[in-house]
């Protein structure tokens, strides 16, 4: 009933329905139930410790909180119930890196959702070896596109100088300001809070590329995924909409170990996850949370977004990791 309350929520509020953002909170909380799903009591060993797993606020930004710790409760009671299953029920929200760093340290938490932004700061407590990632049409990445419309007379990015830019805010374009801001000073122009007249931004993607379609706007950066949904919806708006600028593919979201977890454990775990959409009651979860299959995929899949970080960490002229990431989004959603 949850479930169905905040897919309700989803097709009421929204202008146009992105299935990736929908599939990327349902995908994450089918991690959830999977990883809760698998953990026999005493898989720990030595340790009567329940197995516990966070989720940072910035994954599901779009979706309300309670409703999120509502159903991941409800369904971890159930499996405590009816399996035996030593773990909590009760998902550990984080609010900041400050926060999911100092439950690493203390071992309060052993399994983060995290954005690669944050993963980046905090990789250092973090499983080096693998990540795990939800397979979405096909797709473990995102790409970002940067939209005019062809009459508008932006043939290149200086054309852009004091015009108005949108984003999609959302889990899967955290990476986006970030990417902006690169993309404006490889070609020798300022980050885009300097470089742009406003800046806006809107969780719905036809609050943020409607208006570039009316021209009432002037660009936007939407993902791929979206850009073709929206064509699919409306072809018109992929006659009307260009493409000035396209980002490598990059993973936005991870899902991670902590660098101490027991390792036997770990890859129990994983081999059994990754192993759903084999069998009739895997796949049976996985069409019920619409993700395709789950994937344990090297770290190395995050070297694309870890250098746009890492280029984005040096024009900002920041020491801290992170600190530049931050200050983009803060431009992206205090200029409104």
């Amino acid at each position: 009933m949850i479930l169905k309350n905040v897919t309700k929520q989803f097709r009421e509020t929204s202008i146009v329905v992105c299935p990736i953002t929908r599939r990327q909170f349902r995908g994450w909380l089918s991690v959830m139930l999977v990883m809760l799903c698998l953990i026999p009591v005493g898989a720990r060993g030595e340790s009567s410790e329940l197995f516990r797993v966070g989720f940072s606020k910035s994954t599901f930004e779009e979706v309300n909180e309670n409703d999120a710790i509502a159903a991941v409760r409800v369904w971890s009671q159930a499996l405590v119930k009816e399996r035996g299953i030593a773990a909590d029920p009760q998902p550990i929200i984080f609010y900041s890196n400050i926060e999911m760093a100092e439950a690493l340290t203390k071992k309060t938490v052993d399994c983060i959702n995290l954005t690669t932004a944050e993963y980046e700061e905090l990789r250092g407590q973090l499983v080096k070896d693998c990540i795990v990632l939800g397979v979405l049409s096909e797709s473990i990445t995102e790409e970002y596109l940067l939209i005019v419309h062809s009459k508008s007379g932006i043939e290149k990015l200086s054309d852009l100088r004091g015009r108005t830019l949108g984003f999609l805010q959302s889990p899967r374009t955290s990476l986006a300001a970030v990417w902006a801001d690169t993309l404006l000073v490889r070609e020798g122009l300022p980050p885009v809070a300097e470089f742009m007249g406003r800046v806006f931004s809107e969780t719905k993607i036809g609050k943020v590329i409607l208006p570039v379609f009316f021209r009432q706007k002037d660009a936007c950066v939407i993902t791929r995924k979206g850009f073709d949904t929206m064509i699919e919806l409306n072809p018109q708006t992929g006659q009307e909409l260009k493409v000035l600028a396209t980002s490598p593919p990059v993973v936005p979201m991870v899902f991670c170990f902590r660098n101490d977890f027991s390792l036997s454990f770990r890859e129990k775990i994983l081999g059994e996850i990754t192993s759903w959409h084999q069998s009739p009651s895997g796949r049976q979860i996985l069409t019920l949370f619409q993700s395709d299959r789950i994937e344990k995929h090297p770290v190395s899949c995050l070297d694309s977004a870890l250098e746009i970080l890492t280029a984005h960490k040096k024009l900002s002229g920041k020491t801290a990791p992170g600190q530049g990431v931050r200050a983009s989004r803060d431009a992206m959603r205090g200029s409104q």
